[in-house]
């Protein structure tokens, strides 16, 4: 990206930031009467209603709007890939298992994806995976064998779960950019240490858990194969490697863990607010819009289940 490519990123980037979703206003959403109140204080803020009210499709909507935006501002299509690489992992999932089933994945595939949700069933069912980037490709080739040789689905979704997670650090040590592995590093330990935790406690051997694992995120696979039995060992562990923030949150419910690791990520975004240059700008923006997205998601969720009571504990923290 050239020097006035940045600065007309930043330009746009700054001025959307400024129309970002606060705490405040999803406060008022979730005192608000309803769905419908909830859904016209968000079209006073120039989000698009599809009609008829469905506020799910609101949400689709306004993701597609935003990714539009990224992809013009991107510059490069790593950036791009960067941000799509866990959509992607999960469309290649989806696909597979369709595939294996005798059924099709319409209406399963997700969307920002970097490869195209159009053609990839039929890419994967021909076993075309040279056409997937490497790390993809040979991820897909595994995941097969697993669904259909060794009945594994749940090892075929780690397979390709860790997959993303290294695109991720692939495409951040490729641009040689600190702000973009930052992200991939702390999303991977993020990831392996959910994965700890739903061991913890269970009768699955440590050993087993180092083929669910990255180990890319500071902490070894064995380190988190040693420390599986509990989350008091997992605690301990972390503590003892210096991890102090995770070893606390470990601790906690699944519920609020999975809140700990999105808010762990937006940090990263926030100690950047002030760096006009790179890819922070671009992917910096897109992480907030997400979270914006999800948190207005939980609130409308919530709304609908008559369990406002519950919407303000699930919210992540926001950018803004």
């Amino acid at each position: 990206m050239t020097d006035d490519a940045y600065a007309f990123a930043t330009a746009r980037v700054r001025y959307r930031e400024a129309s970002l979703l606060d705490r405040p206003f999803l406060d008022g959403m979730i005192n608000a009467p309803g769905v419908d109140e909830a859904l016209q204080s968000l079209a006073a803020r120039g989000w698009e209603l599809p009609e008829g009210g469905d506020w799910r499709a609101a949400l689709k909507k306004r993701t597609a709007d935003v990714w539009d935006e990224i992809r013009e501002l991107a510059g490069d299509q790593r950036l791009l890939d960067f941000m799509t690489a866990k959509n992607d992992a999960y469309n290649v999932k989806a696909a597979l298992k369709a595939i294996v089933s005798s059924t099709s994945p319409e209406g399963l595939l997700v969307t920002p994806a970097g490869l195209d949700p159009a053609s990839l069933p039929e890419l994967l069912a021909k076993k075309e995976y040279s056409k997937l980037p490497e790390i993809f490709a040979d991820a897909a080739k595994e995941a097969y064998g697993l669904l259909t040789d060794a009945f594994d689905p749940q090892k075929a979704d780690a397979v390709l779960d860790k997959a993303a997670l290294r695109r991720q650090l692939e495409i951040a040590w490729e641009l040689k950019d600190g702000f973009l592995e930052d992200l991939a590093v702390t999303d991977a330990r993020l990831t392996d240490l959910r994965v700890a935790k739903r061991f913890a406690g269970t009768k699955r051997s440590g050993e087993a858990l180092t083929d669910f694992v990255t180990g890319e995120g500071g902490i070894s696979s064995a380190d988190l194969a040693a420390a599986s039995g509990s989350d008091e060992e997992l605690s301990a562990r972390l503590a003892e490697l210096g991890f102090d923030a995770e070893s606390e949150a470990v601790k906690n419910d699944d519920v609020k863990f999975e809140k700990y690791c999105d808010d762990a990520l937006i940090a990263i975004v926030r100690r950047n607010i002030y760096e006009a240059m790179g890819a922070r700008i671009v992917v910096g923006y897109w992480l907030a819009a997400r979270t914006e997205i999800r948190a207005v998601g939980i609130v409308l969720q919530c709304k609908e289940l008559g369990m406002d009571d519950q919407a303000a504990e699930r919210i992540r923290d926001l950018y803004v």
